[in-house]
């Protein structure tokens, strides 16, 4: 068996093993599994979430070859790669019912913890709330607060991001338009609402930062619920995948429901330290 990097010159050979947005992204790290024959018997992507760790998007093996090593000779080749990149963790997602994925992973040095940060939001509890209502009543001045469709704001964004460990160019679902940009006086970025869109209409919040005042957040929040209004956007979820407080607060407090209400359970997230 070889372990190969997946490139354009040997792309065609892995295609029934890769899902076609996969194999379209840029910015993944693929490698593949090769038989003895010169079979592609199986497939894996990584995503650099940042400048130390990895994601595992997708791992697979032809049906036929399964229960013969592949994947774990391909888990245990590109450890000393990722590590000479610098990488320190290798993570994976899955959910209560991959019984298969966390045996596997969790007998190759991964460390299996349940991922409860992750909430889903109907649009119509929080953008079209009571709360929400008073908020826009008196928050009338929000012409600080811009999209991100703008080429001069989205460099400017994506500078002050980048301290944050942050790549705008891999958000590959990023929406400039939905996303929110807060700028200050001399223009500068001073918080943001990151805002993705995924395939199956739902929209995804991945960052909420703020480096000015609260007012500053109100005004970010209220300018994401005026642009979703008015392209009448009532009848999908909002995915909260931001990892700090300020979203998921801005959602107790705009609907007066506690967080473990939008918790998705049964996530789960293996980690394997390098």
């Amino acid at each position: 068996m070889e372990i190969t990097r997946i490139t354009p010159n040997n792309a065609e050979a892995f295609e029934d093993l890769i899902p076609q947005e996969l194999a379209e992204r840029e910015n993944l790290l693929r490698f593949g599994a090769v038989s003895d024959d010169k079979e592609a018997i199986a497939a894996m992507i990584l995503e650099v979430t940042d400048e130390e760790s990895v994601d595992i998007l997708w791992l697979y093996t032809e049906p036929s070859y399964r229960e013969q090593g592949a994947a774990t000779e391909l888990l245990e080749t590109i450890f000393p790669f990722l590590k000479e990149m610098g990488i320190t963790s290798v993570q994976a997602s899955f959910t209560e019912d991959d019984d298969d994925i966390e045996l596997f992973l969790s007998d190759r040095g991964f460390l299996i913890a349940v991922d409860n940060d992750t909430y889903s939001v109907p649009v119509n509890d929080l953008i079209y709330s009571a709360r929400m209502d008073e908020l826009l009543e008196a928050r009338t001045d929000l012409s600080k607060i811009v999209s991100a469709e703008d080429d001069e704001v989205y460099g400017k964004l994506d500078r002050m991001i980048d301290d944050y460990g942050i790549n705008l160019e891999e958000a590959e679902t990023l929406s400039r338009q939905l996303t929110r940009v807060a700028l200050n006086d001399e223009g500068e970025v001073t918080g943001c609402i990151l805002m993705s869109e995924l395939e199956d209409d739902d929209l995804e919040i991945t960052y909420f930062l703020n480096t000015g005042a609260n007012e500053n957040a109100i005004e970010l929040v209220g300018s994401l619920a005026l642009e979703l209004r008015e392209r009448d956007i009532d009848d999908t979820r909002l995915i909260f995948t931001d990892p700090g407080e300020h979203s998921i607060r801005f959602v107790e407090g705009l609907t007066e429901e506690f967080r473990e209400t939008y918790r998705i359970e049964g996530l789960y997230r293996g980690v394997h330290l390098l």
